[in-house]
């Protein structure tokens, strides 16, 4: 994540889109998209395809929420998408950020040791703030 202080970020990248930038994932209608760089490694991806960022909690590598105009995108390694979605809201990203408090939820997951798959129902620590 970069913090840019510019007065329009877009103007700014237009004369190094086709050389730095995939933006093929933008609206067709926009100025910027250009559909040449697709999944070319090296390349800026904007994760949020042109939508204003609002509000950005960062905890730690891997694990973040972002609020745009009406939607939320949460990130969140090795917790299963179902808990991420159905248990775990924005509020919880500000909570541990600014309360310092540690939330867990419970996943039922199939592992594999030494070849053998059995069934588990762990209690894993969705996020801890990093202090």
């Amino acid at each position: 994540m970069y913090l840019f202080e510019t007065e329009d970020f877009y103007k700014d990248i237009s004369p190094d889109i086709n050389e730095m930038f995939d933006t093929n994932d933008y609206p067709k209608d926009q100025p910027l998209y250009f559909n040449k760089n697709i999944k070319v490694i090296g390349m800026f991806k904007d994760e949020l395809n042109s939508k204003q960022v609002n509000t950005f909690v960062g905890l730690r590598a891997k694990l973040y929420a972002v609020l745009t105009e009406g939607n939320v995108k949460k990130i969140c390694k090795g917790i299963k998408k179902i808990v991420k979605d159905n248990n775990i809201t924005f509020d919880d990203y500000l909570i541990c950020l600014f309360k310092h408090n540690e939330q867990r939820n419970k996943m039922n997951v199939i592992r594999s040791k030494q070849h053998n798959l059995f069934s588990q129902t762990i209690n894993k620590v969705s996020f801890i703030s990093q202090r």
